[in-house]
């Protein structure tokens, strides 16, 4: 069985953009959509993780978490086994306008691409 887990600063951006479109647009539910839409996303990671799209290594993916009328987030996460991949973990929640390898230090020592 296939588990995703966040590291703490990729839940901590969820939290944030969460509390972000609160303040914005009070009692519109953004919060609640976009917890939704990235748990949806979670689940669709879990199932096949290998049929997102890569980030420079195979190991390294993406999912765009996106609804109509709502900004789109990108879930960046790492699969453990390309093989057979049991353990994932979810890198960045990340608006796309963000420099898009701020979380490379997220990445396990050794790994190559980490800062």
């Amino acid at each position: 069985m296939t588990t995703t887990s966040f590291e703490p600063e990729a839940l901590a951006e969820l939290v944030a953009a969460a509390l972000d479109y609160e303040r914005a647009l009070p009692g519109l539910g953004l919060a609640d959509r976009l917890f939704d839409e990235v748990e949806r996303r979670r689940r669709q990671i879990e199932e096949a993780p290998l049929s997102f799209p890569h980030w420079r290594r195979p190991e390294i993916r993406r999912s765009v978490a996106q609804r109509p009328g709502f900004p789109p987030h990108i879930l960046v996460f790492l699969v453990d086994d390309l093989e057979a991949p049991v353990d994932l973990r979810i890198l960045a929640v990340m608006h796309p306008k963000q420099r898009p390898d701020y979380w490379r230090h997220r990445l396990p020592q050794g790994h190559p691409l980490r800062p």
